[in-house]
């Protein structure tokens, strides 16, 4: 069965991406709506680190994905999965649609402010196997003028790694340092196309 298109996840709630990068770096809103910018405090669950991301509400969760990986140092080598209320938010790893739930999205597929308008908090997971969740809460959403890629405020704590064994096994290196100004660099980097 070939991969459900925007149009049918549309058909099934409405849940489809509105907004996308332009030349400049800049997200276009769709025509008469006020941009939104959302700032996410990011848990990474049994652990001390945390981020305070800045994201424009007209992304995709797959573009949340991405941020995410930057902000704690992972490579995006593992599956993950988004988890908003029933919703299940993520990939089709293997391209067979007939396994999936009926409450799942494709993440390409769902914009970021048709959900985070409605939620205060939900849960990233990434690497099943070590076992990585960040619990995820919407702090503040306000109007703006000019939307701009995301980037950085505020973090705390060093970097999680690939295939460490999770929050144990990170607990059991040597702490890896956090740069604020490298990783917004890399989020311009990423998004600024």
């Amino acid at each position: 069965m070939p991969r459900k298109k925007s149009s049918e996840t549309a058909a099934q709630g409405g849940i489809v991406r509105r907004g996308k990068f332009a030349q400049n770096g800049e997200i276009k809103p769709p025509a008469g709506a006020h941009p939104q910018r959302y700032r996410l405090l990011m848990h990474l669950n049994d652990t001390e680190i945390w981020r305070h991301l800045e994201i424009p509400g007209s992304m995709s969760f797959a573009d949340l994905h991405s941020a995410i990986q930057i902000a704690f140092g992972w490579e995006d080598m593992h599956l993950h999965l988004f988890t908003v209320h029933k919703m299940r938010i993520g990939i089709c790893p293997d391209g067979n649609v007939d396994d999936l739930p009926p409450n799942f999205y494709f993440e390409e597929d769902v914009c970021l402010e048709l959900i985070l308008l409605n939620v205060k908090k939900f849960l990233y997971e990434y690497d099943f196997g070590d076992g990585w969740a960040v619990t995820i809460y919407v702090e503040k959403a306000e109007e703006v003028q000019k939307v701009s890629p995301p980037r950085l405020i505020n973090i705390c704590g060093g970097m999680a790694c690939d295939d460490c064994g999770g929050p144990d096994g990170l607990a059991e290196l040597p702490p890896i340092a956090a740069d604020i100004a490298e990783l917004n660099l890399l989020l311009e980097e990423t998004f600024d196309q």
